[in-house]
């Protein structure tokens, strides 16, 4: 924690997208039922809105991306005069890895946000909600100066959603080289004559991103304990 009696000429505010105050919830969350399997849910932050909450334009710094367990994929795309360009993006979503991530950009009244959760369901019993197991999603995003103590833009809070789209599947739109395009060359030493080559394994992305995070804490706190 830093303190200091010199302050800085801006103060940060923080608007959210998506379902910020988790309407779908507290309007009957446990009707609204997700579809099994993989499902998209998109939320609209409108230009009329904009407007509003940053009339005379402002800068984004950060911007922290929420959902549950059963999240896989967010981001929030941006619109400006027919252009639309990707604000904040996480493709292998890990709710118990969650972070704020660094943004350089800028808002101008009249740009529009549009926000994407892709969620897993098991069964057709996962709902909207609160608890770890119901889902939500909820971009917060860090700007200065700030307008407004606390801001919203999304569902039933001056923006929109659109019906819950069931997907067949869902993947990334890109992560690394595809295995087409990689050329792998047989090695041989004095020592050891024995082709060497690179062998592709089929993961669990989701298992492996949990293992991954599960290792990085550990290794957190055994540095700590040193």
């Amino acid at each position: 924690m830093l303190y200091t009696e010199q302050l800085r000429p801006h103060d940060c505010g923080v608007v959210a997208l998506g379902d910020p105050k988790v309407a779908l919830f507290f309007e009957g969350g446990a009707n609204q039922r997700l579809p099994k399997g993989f499902s998209s849910a998109v939320f609209t932050c409108p230009g009329s809105c904009t407007e509003k909450l940053f009339p005379n334009g402002a800068t984004i710094f950060a911007s922290a991306l929420h959902q549950h367990e059963n999240g896989k994929r967010i981001w929030t795309d941006q619109s400006r005069g027919g252009s639309v360009t990707n604000m904040a993006r996480n493709d292998f979503y890990d709710s118990g890895f969650q972070l704020l991530t660094r943004v350089n950009g800028t808002v101008n009244p009249g740009d529009s946000f549009s926000t994407t959760c892709i969620n897993y369901a098991h069964d057709d019993g996962l709902r909207w909600g609160l608890g770890s197991r119901d889902e939500m999603c909820i971009n917060y995003v860090y700007y200065w100066p700030k307008v407004y103590d606390s801001s919203y833009c999304g569902y039933r809070t001056c923006g929109s959603m659109e019906p819950v789209q069931a997907l067949t599947d869902d993947k990334p739109p890109g992560f690394g080289t595809p295995a087409s395009t990689c050329q792998v060359d047989a090695t041989t030493s004095s020592r050891n004559t024995t082709s060497r080559s690179i062998v592709f394994v089929k993961v669990d992305r989701a298992r492996t991103i949990q293992s991954v995070s599960a290792f990085i804490v550990v290794g957190l706190v055994a540095t700590m304990m040193i």
